[in-house]
């Protein structure tokens, strides 16, 4: 289940990442998603969590580069 989800990860970033990467990327957007629900009352669909994950792994790109 994690591959296909790092696959689609990858897919929409077009490019692959490391393990790292994703790690703390879920870690926020883990964070976001507890925050949506803590202020809006509000949960998340697995596609909406992905989305972010997308991106948080896009600002971490912008960031180090």
């Amino acid at each position: 289940m994690l591959r296909n989800f790092r696959e689609s990860i990858e897919s929409r970033l077009e490019r692959t990442i490391n393990n790292a990467e994703l790690a703390v990327a879920i870690e926020l957007a883990k964070s976001d998603v507890v925050m949506n629900d803590l202020i809006f009352g509000k949960g998340v669909t697995a596609e909406q969590f992905e989305d972010v994950v997308v991106k948080c792994l896009q600002a971490m790109g912008r960031c180090a580069g």
